[in-house]
């Protein structure tokens, strides 16, 4: 029986996977609503295995978050907002993301200058 045989025989399809060390869970069924990409956690001292908060794009964002921090941080600057993301190279849509949610998150602040230049700093501590 080969893998197309398998998932035939089947009503839902649970799979794992593993990217940038961390674990997914996904299913596909032909009935109901599939479990989308969600990240698992496994607990070693305690042996559990969680359903964790974050998903795909959860995972997306905070890497996006810390890249944005740590550039801040290493240059300890006001920098152009369209620098920013050009020297970071991340996709436009996830440097949106990131970005607005550190703004949300008080990590780092916009300062309008000029004819509406907007330069990027961390919140002062």
């Amino acid at each position: 029986m080969g893998s197309t045989a398998f998932r035939g025989a089947v009503d839902v399809s649970i799979f794992m996977t593993e990217e940038s060390g961390h674990r997914f869970i996904v299913s596909e069924g032909r009935y109901g609503i599939p479990i989308a990409k969600k990240q698992i956690s496994f607990d070693v001292k305690t042996g559990a295995v969680n359903l964790g908060p974050m998903d795909e794009e959860d995972l997306v964002n905070e890497n996006a978050s810390n890249k944005i921090l740590n550039f801040l941080k290493k240059h300890n600057a006001e920098i152009k907002y369209t620098d920013l993301q050009e020297m970071i190279g991340l996709r436009k849509s996830i440097f949106l993301n990131s970005f607005k949610l550190l703004v949300e998150k008080n990590k780092i602040i916009v300062i309008t200058r000029g004819k509406g230049v907007k330069y990027v700093s961390l919140v002062p501590q």
